[in-house]
């Protein structure tokens, strides 16, 4: 009977489970514009998505979940916001133009937001995204 011994172990053996996690896209983790910190940042986002929703939306929840301090997970949040993983969402009343919410949304593909689902919802109730210029 032949023994046969591998020649070398890999580097690395990935032993996550099969189910509870999230798929990230390579090109995000490997983007040069954002820091460890932000892709940190987006990657416990991503994984808190409820119907392509973020379900960690505010800075309490996010620091709930954090060793870092507030200000560095605004700051990851602004990284984020400029590379175009992340925004801040706001909608108003189309008729008296009152800001009446907001919402977070993420992406692991820059400026890639799927928006269309939520707008007809918003639309349906007499509210708009509105513009970033405002």
């Amino acid at each position: 009977m032949e023994r046969r011994i591998p020649t070398r172990l890999p580097d690395a053996i990935n032993a996550s489970p099969d189910s509870g996690f999230t798929q990230i896209r390579n090109d995000m983790l490997r983007d040069p514009r954002i820091s460890c910190k932000a892709k940190g940042i987006l990657c416990i986002l991503l994984s808190n998505q409820v119907n392509g929703l973020v379900s960690v939306n505010n800075l309490e929840t996010l620091h709930s979940i954090c060793k870092e301090g507030y200000n560095s997970i605004q700051s990851g949040l602004i990284e984020l916001e400029e590379a175009g993983y992340f925004t801040r969402v706001r909608y108003r009343d189309k008729k008296t133009k009152r800001i009446k919410g907001s919402f977070w949304t993420c992406t692991d593909t820059p400026g890639k937001f799927n928006l269309e689902k939520y707008s007809q919802f918003l639309e349906e109730n007499g509210l708009e995204i509105c513009p970033i210029s405002e």
